[in-house]
């Protein structure tokens, strides 16, 4: 069975690239998506050219900001808008500086969370020596009222 090579390159429909980047793009929306001048003007006159599938998928991010265009299927439901992330299941855009500032607060948890676990042992270790120290209070204790009743019963003999 033979393998099958992964298309590299489809037609270009003029109506689908024209509700991606509009009827006239800026030359610099064309350099995102990755085409050039030449590329458009043969998808604007209808002659169906072929385009790379990365610029079509780049033109789709452009227009929809859908994440699972560009980072597949895991992505499905993320979106770039207006430089904010949206995530399915959160009410709100998260902008980029509070991405940024939940992983500083992440790298944060790790790292109490280790401390805890740390401070934790401390503790079982503290509380193992106070556990021998009473244990030896306790023995030297007995020792001392038992060498007091020595005492008083050999002072009065």
């Amino acid at each position: 069975m033979e393998k099958k090579e992964p298309q590299t390159a489809i037609r270009a429909d003029r109506d689908e690239w024209a509700e991606l980047l509009g009827v006239s793009p800026t030359p610099a929306t064309l350099a995102k998506v990755g085409i050039n001048e030449t590329t458009w003007t043969a998808i604007r006159r209808g002659r169906a050219p072929l385009v790379p599938v990365s610029a079509y998928r780049a033109a789709r991010f452009h227009r929809y900001g859908d994440l699972s265009e560009l980072a597949g299927g895991e992505w499905r439901g993320f979106a770039v808008c207006d430089g904010a992330l949206t995530v399915p299941g959160v009410k709100r855009p998260i902008p980029a500086g509070e991405l940024r500032a939940w992983w500083a607060t992440l790298a944060e948890l790790h790292a109490l969370r280790f401390q805890v676990v740390q401070l934790q042992r401390d503790v079982e270790r503290a509380d193992a020596a106070l556990e021998a120290a009473e244990q030896r209070a306790a023995y030297y204790r007995r020792q001392l009222v038992t060498e007091s009743r020595l005492a008083l019963m050999l002072a009065g003999a």
